[in-house]
């Protein structure tokens, strides 16, 4: 075997299994990234990856800890890919009003328009005004997400890992709540 073929050969080994090595699925992770008026305590999403079209399960706990008027909701998405061994975190951009955009707090996509309704009243009715209220508690709630609840235009996403920072700012710019996202579509 000549010492080129032995070195293509052995480039070629090493891509494959570097390929295999580090294409596993992101564990979903999160944490609070700033703000102090909305706060997140608890955040799941299973399973992990996330199955589009599929079936999978939501649980979180939020409190809005004051005044949400005008509030605007910018999403950062970055798929990471691997380029070698080096991971790439490539800008997911705004496309059909998916990916790194931003958005009105009160005229979400309609799948988080199921998510915003906190039961804060002793009788434990949901009260879905938007902005929520000051002191509103998103207590413990688990929902099942489905394949007919998720917007048709989630699907120009592909099979991948993916990062996301959502920050909820006032009408000033000031920072109410921010979240930094780790999760993987399958």
């Amino acid at each position: 075997m000549s010492m080129t073929r032995f070195i293509f050969s052995l480039c070629a080994i090493l891509c494959i299994a570097n390929s295999v090595v580090f294409a596993d699925n992101y564990d979903f992770e999160w944490e609070h990234c700033g703000g102090s008026d909305v706060t997140f305590t608890r955040l799941f999403v299973y399973p992990m990856p996330i199955q589009l079209p599929g079936t999978g399960r939501l649980n979180y706990n939020v409190t809005v800890n004051g005044l949400l008027e005008s509030a605007k909701v910018s999403v950062e998405l970055t798929r990471v890919i691997w380029i070698g061994w080096w991971q790439v975190p490539v800008t997911v951009p705004c496309l059909l009003n998916y990916g790194s955009c931003p958005y009105d707090l009160c005229n979400p996509v309609d799948l988080v328009k199921q998510l915003m309704c906190p039961t804060t009243g002793p009788d434990g009715e949901p009260d879905c005004t938007c902005p929520p209220a000051d002191g509103a508690h998103f207590d413990d709630r688990d929902m099942t997400i489905t394949s007919d609840m998720i917007p048709t235009g989630l699907s120009i996403f592909s099979s991948g890992n993916y990062k996301a920072k959502i920050t909820i700012s006032h009408a000033d710019g000031t920072q109410a709540g921010c979240l930094d996202i780790k999760f993987s579509l399958g």
